[in-house]
């Protein structure tokens, strides 16, 4: 199929990205698309500090290095993949495929204090032509919730609606985390802008 830049992109339906969210999840995943990016609630973080990594060929981004196989990177595993990296032990093992901004990942994971922080990585599958930015994000000492804006990408950049490429968020929470106690993790994603915390006196 041919490559077609944004411009041709946009002409797709305007429910394309709403139906294109709810494709994301592996069905046993819990994720729920929206229509819009729904307001963070009270306890969520709006703008921690993030990489954000993209495969095109479809093939994971980020692996431990016990999944190096041609197996695993074949596999559909990446297609929902939640990774808590808690300790320096951890990011160690992680390996990145050969793509764009693997060094800034890498120096990230370096400059992290695991003994007060912890990275959290979440990896999808996204259509080509579109971009996801990161809402906000929450935790308790046993879950994880995202929330994501997805939206067009430039205009000079060439895609094929009907193909599909594989993105990391690599995210650093501001707290140690026990990686054997995270149970749950659950992700939503909407076409609406980013929304900030609501006071009360604005929801009034």
């Amino acid at each position: 199929m041919p490559s077609r830049s944004r411009r041709r992109a946009l002409q797709v339906a305007a429910g394309y990205i709403s139906l294109l969210a709810g494709c994301n999840s592996r069905p046993d995943s819990s994720t729920t698309p929206t229509p819009t990016a729904r307001s963070p609630p009270n306890d969520a973080v709006t703008d921690p500090p993030t990489v954000n990594l993209r495969n095109p060929d479809g093939s994971a981004v980020v692996m431990n290095s016990d999944e190096t196989t041609e197996d695993d990177t074949e596999s559909d595993d990446h297609l929902w993949r939640h990774t808590l990296v808690a300790d320096e032990e951890s990011a160690d093992e992680l390996v990145f495929a050969d793509v764009e901004g693997v060094e800034r990942a890498r120096q990230f994971l370096v400059d992290t204090d695991f003994g007060t922080e912890t990275v959290y990585v979440e990896q999808t599958e996204l259509g080509e032509c579109y971009a996801r930015e990161l809402c906000w994000v929450r935790w308790t000492e046993s879950a994880i919730e995202t929330s994501y804006r997805d939206g067009y990408r430039d205009a000079d950049v060439a895609c094929d609606t009907g193909e599909d490429d594989v993105v990391a968020l690599l995210v650093r929470l501001p707290v140690a985390l026990d990686s054997d106690q995270i149970r749950r993790f659950s992700s939503n994603s909407g076409s609406g802008g980013c929304r900030t915390h609501t006071s009360e006196e604005e929801t009034a």
